[in-house]
């Protein structure tokens, strides 16, 4: 993440000071002229001061520690001030809630999702956006699937129908290139809650779980967040901190074979979400941000027993919680290079297997998928590969046995410094698609590689090699 738009995990408010400027009230083009933009912002200033001296309130401090002696208070009553960026996707206000609880909110500041920088505050553009404004300020009590989410724009009050923290964020589709965005806004929240701390790695040497009121908790790493329940963080806690040390290794790996973080570099968060069972069977966990899990997924009760909380285990299985990284990793730069549901496993897995061979994992090795493809040579039909999730996978395991995992990293640095004019168009049919990474693949390496598509019966135009 930019550095001046990072927010310590572990802050309970987080103080910047006014503008420089003063912004007017609603929608408006920056431009050099003061004149233009120093009209109706007075009230506004006033406003953002208040919230500003709420924020540097006695019992708000900028960088809390945890107090691991501290007994379990089971009083609610939480009031504190953040600032929330708008590239943040979802910030944790470290306030847990339950179904029933009251909580205001009201905010003051000016931000912007879109690349002509036009500024506009807490309540959002003028553009609707499902049931808010695209770029308002929304909350959302925990971050299931089916989650509710909040409008707040400038300020507003509501119940918590759903028992979870809270959590904050501008408002947008979950792939908006919010790099683009600046700015934040400053939040001031009364909630009948209690407090959540986010802890780090090294808070779970000494901290007695049992003291926290807070039923579910946050961990942060440097790369990844996990949420976890206080029950399962208590039964695990020994090998919590070292299991989220995998867990940024996992990044570290992914980064390195992509040369690029997705979500302006913030981190990954792992959701268990009982959500995904609605979806069906293909939904074990769903990439994103937050990667949502099914709790049997994260817990180590599934078929193949995974932990989020004993992923240093190598006995336990990884193999999911990195492939969904992966994938947070391929939609960098719109993924254009996905053609297909086979191929879009196929690149995740890419970054599982190269990050599983980094980390030593024995279920780097534990696939042999890619033997006996005669049949699928001889009187294979394209629709096979399209869908099927280890067929492209071969195919480009080919590639990597020529010319090894620097083939994948020189692709990914080229793709990734693609401007949009030089990518495929995202509905342009198959074919052409497929073409135009041939020819990326052909760039890159200097030899033909039209034979392993045809060997794989992957569609290309008639003018294609």
């Amino acid at each position: 993440m930019n550095p001046q738009h990072q927010i310590d995990p572990r802050a309970s408010c987080h103080i910047s000071g006014p503008p420089k400027e003063k912004f007017p009230l609603h929608q408006t083009k920056i431009a050099s002229s003061n004149s233009m933009y120093e009209r109706r912002a007075e009230s506004k200033t006033i406003k953002l001061a208040f919230l500003l001296i709420l924020s540097l309130a006695p019992g708000c401090t900028s960088n809390h520690s945890i107090d691991s002696t501290a007994t379990d208070s089971k009083s609610t009553g939480v009031s504190k001030g953040i600032e929330v960026s708008v590239q943040t996707y979802w910030q944790n206000t470290e306030i847990y809630l339950q179904p029933g609880a009251q909580v205001k909110l009201s905010a003051v500041g000016l931000w912007t999702l879109e690349a002509e920088k036009t500024f506009y505050g807490p309540e959002g553009s003028n553009a609707a956006y499902e049931n808010c404004h695209y770029g308002e300020l929304v909350a959302q009590v925990g971050l299931h699937y089916y989650g509710k989410t909040i409008c707040i724009g400038e300020g507003t009050t509501f119940t918590a129908e759903t028992v979870g923290l809270l959590y904050l964020s501008s408002w947008a589709p979950w792939d908006a290139d919010r790099a683009l965005g600046a700015g934040s806004v400053m939040v001031q929240i009364e909630a009948a809650g209690v407090d959540a701390p986010t802890l780090v790695p090294a808070d779970l040497a000494t901290i007695n779980l049992k003291n926290l009121a807070a039923d579910e908790l946050e961990i942060s790493g440097q790369h990844v967040i996990v949420t976890v329940s206080k029950a399962q963080l208590i039964k695990f806690q020994a090998d919590a901190a070292e299991s989220i040390e995998v867990f940024d290794n996992f990044y570290q790996s992914h980064l390195e074979l992509s040369g690029h973080a997705p979500y302006t570099g913030q981190p990954i968060r792992y959701f268990p979400d009982a959500d995904t069972r609605e979806l069906g069977a293909w939904a074990w966990m769903l990439a994103g941000n937050p990667i949502r899990l099914d709790p049997m997924a994260a817990y180590g009760e599934g078929f193949d027993r995974s932990n989020l909380l004993q992923s240093q285990n190598q006995a336990n299985s990884v193999w999911g919680f990195v492939h969904e990284m992966g994938h947070d990793f391929t939609f960098t730069n719109g993924g254009r290079y996905l053609i297909g549901r086979g191929p879009t496993e196929a690149w995740a897995n890419i970054f599982t297997l190269y990050t599983l061979e980094n980390s030593g994992h024995p279920e780097a090795d534990k696939d042999d998928r890619c033997r006996d493809l005669d049949e699928y040579f001889q009187n294979g039909e394209y629709q096979t590969f399209k869908n099927d999730t280890w067929l492209p996978l071969c195919m480009l395991f080919e590639l990597k046995e020529l010319y090894g995992w620097q083939f994948f990293k020189n692709f990914f640095r080229h793709y990734n410094s693609l401007g949009q004019d030089n990518l495929p168009l995202k509905y342009d049919i198959d074919e052409n698609r497929w073409a135009w990474l041939l020819s990326e693949f052909n760039l890159l390496t200097g030899d033909d590689h039209s034979e392993l598509f045809k060997k794989y019966h992957i569609p290309l135009p008639l003018n294609s090699p």
